[in-house]
């Protein structure tokens, strides 16, 4: 017996343009990125998802803009 993730997953799926909704996320995270650096805080940013749901990949893509002296990655 599987498990159907459409029993657990209600979202409806994005029909909207990927490009644009992509780069406002990474600006979005460049900015806060910014702030934290300036005011000498730390921020964390908590995935949450199925195994092998492609988690890594949608980090790597969203890190993609952020400086890299400032992000580590750690998994739990």
């Amino acid at each position: 017996m599987g498990i159907a993730l459409k029993d657990f997953e209600s979202a409806t799926p994005f029909t909207g343009d990927y490009a644009a909704a992509l780069s406002a996320v990474q600006a979005g995270l460049g900015a806060l990125q910014v702030a934290q650096a300036a005011h000498g805080r730390r921020a964390i940013l908590l995935f949450e998802g199925w195994e092998g749901s492609g988690r890594r990949e949608v980090l790597k893509v969203l890190a993609g803009s952020l400086d890299r002296c400032r992000v580590a990655g750690h998994r739990v």
